[in-house]
C-alpha cells in the first residue's frame, strides 16, 4: 500500500492531533506509535522507512518525562536523528515539530 506520509508519535497529543487533521483532509498517511516502531533502534527505523518510502515523515514522537534524562535523550535526540537519517537515505522530507520541553530554542 502507498502512503503519502508517515506520522510518528500517534499515541501522544501532538501526533494524534496531526493524524486527525490529515485524516480529515483525506491525506493518505500511516500513523505509528512506539509499539509499531522503536525509534531508538536505528536499524529498525532505517528498514521501516526505506520499506515504506513515504513522501514525507511528520515526526511527532517525543519523550516528555524530562526527569528521565537518559530515556529523553535516547528518544528525543537519537530517535530523531535516526528518523532524519532514514529520510535522507531515501531522499524524503521530514517535518519535526517540537516544544520547549524537548527543544528550548537555544
Amino acid at each position: 500500500m502507498y502512503y503519502k506520509g508517515l506520522v510518528t508519535g500517534v499515541n501522544g497529543q501532538l501526533g494524534l492531533d496531526i493524524a486527525k487533521e490529515l485524516n480529515r483532509r483525506k491525506i493518505q498517511c500511516l500513523w505509528i506509535g512506539k509499539t509499531e516502531l522503536d525509534i531508538t533502534d536505528e536499524k529498525a527505523v532505517n528498514k521501516y522507512i526505506s520499506k515504506l518510502k513515504p513522501e514525507c515523515v511528520i515526526h511527532c514522537a517525543a519523550y516528555t518525562s524530562v526527569d528521565e534524562k537518559e530515556r529523553c535523550t535516547n528518544v528525543n535526540v537519537y530517535g530523531t536523528e535516526h528518523i532524519a537519517k532514514a529520510c535522507k537515505n531515501i531522499d524524503t522530507r521530514m517535518i519535526y515539530i517540537s516544544t520547549d520541553y524537548v527543544f528550548y530554542g537555544r
